[in-house]
């Protein structure tokens, strides 16, 4: 009696244990079922080894595919760095080629400016030559036209004392823009007293009385301008109005060798365009 009863119980026992989780007592200790159960202690530290192992195994498995990612990601990048150094070289050929290009106009530029400059040095010394013979032939010279009479004008020279030389000699130069041409004199003769800006002066001078048309007294100016500085801007005009001065005396030959040397030493000037063409 006690024994049925034993084995009911067992029977019940089993049965509700099958119904509450549907294990089986057949399969305690089994490592390979979802959810082992019965397990030892060494099952267990199989059990647990086993699941780091497939941890360990997914871990991995993600980190090649990271890896792979990377590789495409490189391998990608690899492709863009050497078109970028093919882009590079490509520059570097083409600079390089310009660069060449650019060396051989920049010495072409040298020796064109080299050929100017002789040719520039040649032709000052024409002119200096010519200069230093025309003054020569202006000392030789007395030129006295009937026209001329020596210009006077009441003097305010003390009224320069309160000045600088710079602002008298601004303040010449735009009386004499202004056609103003007295008073101007009256400035440039006294910068020429102080020895400031004399040749300059000397060339203003000259051309006060060549608008004047006292031809003579502007040659007379004029050689002193140039003695003075020979390579001042205002030569060409200089040069001009002095052999527009010999035409006016009635030197021609004189007038001629002017236009000459114009148009020797400064052939691209509007004075040497406008001189007339004499032997």
């Amino acid at each position: 009696m006690i024994k049925n009863i034993f084995s009911l119980a067992v029977i019940s026992s089993i049965t509700a244990a099958s119904l509450a989780g549907e294990i089986s007592v057949f399969n305690a200790g089994n490592l390979d079922t979802a959810n082992p159960y019965g397990l030892t202690e060494g099952e267990k530290e199989v059990l647990k080894n086993k699941h780091n192992v497939a941890t360990l195994e997914s871990n991995l498995n993600t980190n090649q595919e990271q890896i792979q990612g990377l590789q495409s990601i490189v391998e990608s990048l690899s492709a863009r760095i050497y078109k970028l150094e093919q882009r590079l070289n490509e520059i570097d050929s083409r600079m390089l080629s310009d660069l060449n290009s650019s060396n051989t106009s920049f010495e072409s530029l040298k020796q064109y400016v080299e050929e100017t400059r002789k040719i520039q040095e040649k032709n000052y010394t024409k002119i200096t030559k010519t200069l230093k013979q025309l003054g020569t032939l202006i000392d030789k010279k007395e030129i006295k036209p009937k026209e001329e009479k020596k210009v006077t004008t009441k003097s305010n020279k003390n009224n320069f004392s309160s000045k600088s030389n710079n602002d008298i000699y601004k303040n010449a130069v735009k009386l004499f823009n202004e056609n103003k041409l007295d008073d101007a004199k009256e400035h440039f003769e006294y910068l020429i007293e102080k020895n400031n800006r004399p040749a300059t002066s000397n060339f203003y001078l000259g051309e006060i009385e060549y608008k004047n048309k006292l031809y003579a007294n502007a040659i007379a100016y004029y050689q002193k301008s140039i003695e003075m500085d020979d390579k001042a801007s205002y030569l060409p005009k200089l040069l001009y109005h002095t052999a527009i001065s010999f035409d006016k005396v009635g030197d021609t030959s004189s007038a001629n060798r002017f236009y000459k040397a114009l148009k020797i030493g400064y052939p691209e000037t509007k004075e040497a365009q406008a001189s007339p063409d004499r032997k």
